[in-house]
């Protein structure tokens, strides 16, 4: 099993890093950090670039064998969608199994059009 930890990450800080690190311990797993190439709630535009900011990533996450990045996202269409990000990385890897980190208010805040019916086999909780 792995875990998927999907940010803008504009920039990466020491939060992201910690709270990727306990979910990995805790669920004794490898966790993924996922940039979105262009989130579709948040309004501003990013600071660095999609491609700058999987970089940053790269080098936060260095030498640590319990993270790595995972730039999928940034081969998708915009806006960034987790469900189709779920979808491609289950035809790439299928068998697979993932874990998706979610804050305590995303769930709630996505719009009814973005739930997918697929999405409760996507879930491993």
């Amino acid at each position: 099993m792995e875990a998927l930890f999907g940010g803008s990450f504009d920039p990466v800080h020491i939060g992201h890093l910690v709270a990727a690190e306990a979910a990995g311990e805790a669920l004794d797993a490898r966790v993924r950090f996922l940039p979105a190439r262009a989130q579709p709630f948040k309004r501003a535009a990013h600071g660095a670039a999609p491609e700058q900011r999987a970089e940053m990533l790269d080098l936060a996450v260095a030498g640590n064998p319990r993270l790595a990045v995972e730039r999928i996202e940034l081969t998708l269409p915009v806006p960034s969608y987790t469900v189709r990000t779920l979808q491609a990385l289950a035809g790439r890897e299928p068998g697979n199994r993932f874990t998706l980190l979610l804050g305590p208010m995303r769930p709630p805040s996505w719009p009814p059009g973005i739930r997918s019916r697929r999405s409760p086999r996507w879930r491993t909780w």
